[in-house]
């Protein structure tokens, strides 16, 4: 079952890492690499396991409808993620995209495959292909 949380201004990024490491199952919907509901991102929570999240950094709480928490139904985010693989369908197996963000910028890198917000790509350094795994606004195509 999915809920709805709201974060710290800006913090939807750092919430949704700090939730993953903690073990939830959280999706943060994106369009071209920008988050399309700021301020929010939704958690899967299968064991009623709802204390630890509000302690979360980044976190401001699970929104409420008077007492009852958010619940968002599967097959809406089913959905926001359909959406968002056919639009990162710009970058199929196999091409190659520049890195327009972080240590890597500039760097030309060839796509693996792509989870959710974020895309594997193989990249060459010092010699040597390696995999890194960056989020996938901070890619374009490469002309």
């Amino acid at each position: 079952m999915w809920y709805l949380i709201q974060t710290k201004k800006r913090d939807e990024i750092k919430a949704r890492n700090n939730l993953d490491s903690q073990g939830y199952d959280t999706y943060l919907p994106l369009l071209n690499g920008n988050v399309i509901f700021p301020g929010y991102l939704f958690v899967s929570i299968h064991q009623e396991a709802f204390a630890p999240i509000n302690s979360t950094r980044g976190v401001v709480g699970l929104v409420r409808f008077g007492d009852q928490l958010a619940i968002v139904p599967d097959r809406l985010i089913e959905g926001f993620r359909q959406t968002e693989w056919h639009l990162a369908q710009d970058y199929p197996a196999g091409s190659v995209v520049q890195i327009t963000d972080g240590p890597f910028k500039y760097m030309k890198a060839i796509v693996k495959a792509r989870q959710a917000d974020r895309i594997v790509l193989l990249l060459n350094l010092m010699h040597q292909e390696q995999t890194i795994t960056i989020p996938l606004k901070s890619v374009a195509s490469s002309n």
